[in-house]
């Protein structure tokens, strides 16, 4: 699986744990108190939301395979499987905003529907008591009569707004003031921002279960806090659970507002309302800490059993990487250094010469090498190829260190001399994205991720465009070279013709990485779309910039798009 959509399954799954063990852990340790319920269930929220945090800063990179010279494979063809038409990272973004923007567009007609409730309602003059609570919980608060609620709302900050139903009026005087009270003491506490926040989280985690209960159970918590305080103001018990039997067949309330009761919510409400349950401060103080240990607990053993790279969705926080490669030998003598080789009970002993670092790294990509494994590209400046030339000339069946941030990742034996690239495979997905976006950083080329794509350009001598000339690449013009590369995509008729073939393309490669112009300067078909995948594909791409005299130019390379198909 592609890098995001993996990093977004594991994502969900952490959540899922984390949810599922704190519902045990709130069953078992009975909190009976709904304040501390409510911040507990807070608490579960945030961590879940920072389940990310607790990532790996660096994806594992032992046990790796090193092979120099590979030229075949980063020079490879931009070979197109088909199927699948998507990929997988592209189709689980487009569902994951299809249904949080749906999702959005419902809480804004919501929005909008409360906006026309207001402007509909009238209103209301509710007696002296409930004025005068009014007046010591929200001043600023204003009750008005609406005849298109079958249950109290309430919804507003600036100008905070309790719509009661007509068939409020038919309750007992007490009752009244009980649900006042409830509504009242919402307004107080300015619970309607916590419901717009907890219904765009659950906007963004449309799909989420856990995310959906964890929600729900807030929204329970807060109830019974409600609850609770109205009990304890009015002394009304028996008519407040009234007005929530009167309420109970209300239906659904209006979007984006604070409903006096949800049916699902009836039978714990009754039920906390029906209990004097207290808990000592002692015995409170114990659950509250242990509750704490286990969700933290919980965390960090999802995060370690799911680990989750989040810099496959940004390049904040990356390092440097520290490569170097030295000779080494497999017996110890003076002058040399001993190191373990990562992932194995090998040693090697290394010689003090470096050969080359990141800093000589003129290119690095990662490309899938099939079967769920990947390998990061990497070239080598001409300098470093002909000391690396040099000192491997000599030094013919014995073994060369590769060092990544200061650890042996790798020794293969040298069986032929050292030209100017080499491929690094054997890793996953994560690893080989993260390893080649830091060796990019490193050699100070552009600070943008390496997909993971099996591809890489063929470009041509072409010239470059300056102020409006055409410069040849032999006076003193560097070409760009690919940093981010995306695969075009089959069209289903194309498939169904069985077309295969090359699309070449002239573009245009802009000082910033970015393509410009895109011409198609041989044609594979007009007909199917295969000309356009080809181009809407190489519009994606991004580079590290031509140059001339030190300065970043547009250049114009070719592109070479191969569609094959394979059984």
């Amino acid at each position: 699986m592609e890098p995001v959509p993996l990093a977004l399954v594991l994502y969900s799954a952490q959540i899922v744990v984390v949810v599922c063990v704190a519902t045990v852990a709130a069953a078992l340790g009975r909190l009976s108190v709904p304040a501390v319920r409510l911040a507990y269930w807070r608490g579960v929220g945030a961590l879940c939301l920072v389940l990310p945090f607790f990532a790996t800063t660096h994806a594992d990179v032992t046990g790796v395979v090193v092979a120099f010279g590979a030229g075949t494979l980063l020079g490879a063809g931009n070979e197109v499987a088909a199927p699948p038409l998507i990929t997988v990272g592209a189709a689980v973004f487009w569902a994951w905003a299809v249904g949080a923007v749906a999702r959005l567009g419902w809480l804004l007609v919501g929005g909008w529907g409360l906006w026309q409730l207001r402007r509909r309602s009238i209103p209301a003059m509710l007696g002296v008591e409930i004025d005068a609570l009014r007046k010591a919980l929200a001043p600023h608060a204003e009750f008005r009569w609406s005849g298109d609620l079958k249950q109290p709302v309430t919804f507003g900050v600036r100008r905070p707004l309790v719509l009661l139903p007509q068939r409020f009026g038919g309750l007992s005087a007490d009752a009244q003031v009980a649900v006042a009270c409830h509504e009242l003491l919402h307004v107080a506490r300015r619970d309607w921002v916590w419901i717009v926040i907890e219904e765009h989280v659950r906007a963004l985690f449309w799909f989420h279960p856990g995310i959906w209960w964890l929600v729900d159970r807030v929204q329970l918590a807060r109830e019974e806090v409600i609850d609770r305080l109205v009990v304890a103001r009015t002394a009304a018990r028996r008519a407040y659970m009234s007005a929530l039997m009167t309420f109970a067949d209300g239906g659904p309330s209006a979007s984006l507002s604070i409903a006096f009761i949800r049916h699902r919510h009836l039978k714990s409400r009754f039920r906390h309302l029906a209990k004097e349950s207290q808990m000592s401060f002692r015995r409170l103080a114990w659950t509250v800490a242990a509750l704490a240990v286990v969700m933290s607990c919980a965390a960090l053993g999802a995060a370690w059993a799911l680990p989750l790279d989040v810099g496959v969705f940004t390049l904040q926080g990356r390092e440097k990487a520290r490569l170097e490669i030295r000779l080494a030998e497999i017996a110890p003598a003076a002058g040399l250094i001993e190191a373990a080789v990562s992932g194995s009970d090998r040693r090697v002993y290394l010689h003090a010469e470096t050969l080359a670092t990141a800093a000589d790294v003129t290119g690095a990509r990662a490309m899938e090498t099939g079967g769920s494994q990947f390998a990061v590209g990497v070239t080598f400046s001409d300098a470093a190829s002909a000391r690396m030339m040099r000192g491997t000339e000599a030094h013919l069946g014995r073994p060369v260190a590769i060092m990544l941030d200061g650890n042996v990742i790798a020794a293969p034996t040298v069986r032929a001399p050292i030209s100017d690239s080499a491929v690094i495979s054997g890793i996953t997905a994560s690893a080989a994205l993260d390893l080649a976006t830091r060796l990019a950083v490193a050699a100070a080329l552009l600070p943008m991720p390496a997909p993971v794509e099996s591809t890489s350009p063929q470009q041509q001598n072409a010239g470059a465009t300056q102020d409006g000339q055409v410069v040849a690449p032999g006076e003193g013009v560097t070409l760009p070279k690919p940093t981010y590369e995306v695969k075009p995509q089959y069209t289903p008729a194309a498939m169904q013709v069985k077309i295969e073939g090359t699309v070449l393309l002239a573009i245009v490669v802009q000082t910033d990485g970015t393509v410009g112009r895109v011409q198609v300067t041989k044609s594979l078909d007009t007909t199917y779309g295969l000309d356009d995948a080809a181009v809407r594909a190489a519009r994606q791409w991004r580079f590290v910039p031509g140059r001339k005299d030190g300065k970043a130019v547009a250049v114009e390379v070719t592109l070479e798009m191969t569609f094959t198909l394979r059984n």
